[in-house]
Order: C-alpha cells, then sequence, then structure tokens
C-alpha cells in the first residue's frame, strides 16, 4: 500500500510530464502554424509577377508607395507625420484601399527597397501576401484545434490547392 506522500508525489510527478507533454504540442503546432503561413507566402510572392494587373491595382500600388513614403517620414520626424496637413497629403487618395493593407504593403515595400530586392508587382503584392498567410496560419490552428493536426493541415491545403 502506498503511502499518502508517495501517491502525492506521483500524481505531481504525472502532472509534470502532463504539462510538460502539453507545452511540447503547443510550441509544435505553434512551428507548423509558422510553416504553413511561410509556404503561403513564398508561393504567393513568387507566384505574384506571373499574373497581370486587376482593375485598381495601380492605385493600390501607388497608396501602397504613398504608405511606405509617410512611413519613411514617421521614422524620420513623427511629429510631422503626425501632423494634419501631413496624414492628409499621404492618405488622401482612395478610401475603398483599407489603410492596413496600405501600411503593410508600404512597410513591405520599403523593406523589399531597403535590402535590394527589385520594385514590381511582387514587393506591392507582399503586403496582401503576408496578410493571407496570416489567415492561413489561421485556419491551421482552427482546423487542429477542432479536429487535430491532421486535419488542419488539410483545410490549409485544401484552401492553397
Amino acid at each position: 500500500m502506498k503511502r499518502p506522500e508517495a501517491e502525492a508525489l506521483s500524481d505531481e510527478a504525472e502532472q509534470a510530464s502532463a504539462d510538460d507533454f502539453a507545452r511540447r504540442r503547443r510550441r509544435q503546432d505553434a512551428l507548423i502554424g509558422l510553416g504553413v503561413g511561410l509556404a503561403v507566402f513564398v508561393v504567393l510572392v513568387s507566384t505574384a509577377n506571373a499574373y497581370g494587373l486587376t482593375v485598381d491595382e495601380p492605385v493600390y500600388m501607388r497608396d501602397c508607395s504613398q504608405a511606405r513614403a509617410w512611413l519613411g517620414v514617421l521614422l524620420t520626424s513623427p511629429g510631422t507625420a503626425l501632423r494634419k496637413d501631413t496624414a492628409e497629403m499621404f492618405w488622401h487618395f482612395t478610401p475603398e484601399h483599407p489603410a492596413l493593407l496600405r501600411l503593410v504593403g508600404g512597410a513591405l515595400l520599403g523593406v523589399s527597397e531597403a535590402v535590394g530586392l527589385p520594385r514590381g508587382y511582387a514587393a506591392v503584392r507582399a503586403g496582401t501576401a503576408l496578410l493571407v498567410s496570416l489567415g492561413f496560419v489561421g485556419l491551421f490552428h482552427w482546423g487542429n484545434g477542432l479536429c487535430g493536426r491532421p486535419w488542419g493541415l488539410v483545410a490549409a491545403g485544401a484552401l492553397l490547392g
């Protein structure tokens, strides 16, 4: 017969083992989700120059360039960038393009310029590709939470295919 102290230690060891397993599982899921997002991003950006322009894409590209320029002002002179007249100068063009897409597209356009990547459709479309990739990461985690890891991968793969 086990003593109460031994049972308590045994229960604590089992709980610690279960906690360690759950922690490892969450870390693995996070890495798999990151891999899914990275794979989707690479596929989208690597094919971004392979298709033509949509109707409003030249306006969107101009908006991303304006956002990149505004971000440059924000980094060098935040007070100037946040003034009303400066914001209106950079942000007044097209209200139908969401500001988040402009900011992400502009930021990635600036990064691609800074590291010497060629400017083009892929540089501007990378912002949208990044947000779509994050959506795929969310889809994987949603499917993983509902039905398990294989079904999370199936859900993300089916949408990409």
